[in-house]
């Protein structure tokens, strides 16, 4: 498109560019199996709470787990062991789709606070590439950190987006 301004262009660019670095790092670990020693027996494979039913749903959402409460990466986990059973793959697809919407949200939100394309792209380049994000994405049982992460980004732009237009959001 010729309608398309030149800075969605860059944007959605950086952003391709941003997703296709982090599958490039990242994706080669996907067929890795469950880290039983790093606690996904206790979170996923051997957790009955993962089972969908209405009691298991209530519970996550009425107790902590394992001394935790994180209702919301729980269920994220019991949708995909419904989905899939028990094969980590789309375990850790699920985890690379969540740590590439942090990536993206960290860079439109470096954009919203009026940095150019190419900074918010090194910025969020360096945040999601950085060897330190490795645990997130693979420790399957870590994914309280990518559900997490995609909520406070997406909520900090929400915001800002916001304040920007004169609307206050008070809820």
């Amino acid at each position: 498109g010729g309608s398309m301004t030149r800075a969605v262009r860059a944007n959605l660019s950086a952003c391709l560019a941003l997703v296709l670095a982090i599958f490039a790092l990242y994706g080669p670990g996907v067929d890795a199996p469950f880290l039983h020693e790093w606690d996904d027996s206790l979170f996923i494979v051997e957790n009955p709470l993962l089972e969908p039913t209405g009691k298991n749903v209530a519970h996550l959402f009425l107790n902590p787990f394992d001394s935790i409460y994180i209702p919301l990466p729980m269920l994220s986990l019991a949708l995909d062991r419904s989905l899939f059973g028990l094969n980590p793959i789309p375990f850790r697809v699920h985890a690379l789709l969540l740590f590439c919407g942090c990536a993206v949200l960290l860079f439109l939100l470096m954009r919203e606070f009026g940095a150019n394309a190419a900074f918010a792209f090194a910025g969020a380049a360096l945040w999601a590439l950085n060897p330190q994000k490795l645990e997130s994405v693979a420790w399957l049982s870590e994914r309280k950190d990518l559900v997490s992460g995609v909520l406070v980004f997406a909520s900090v732009l929400c915001f800002v987006r916001s304040i920007r237009r004169g609307r206050i959001p008070y809820a």
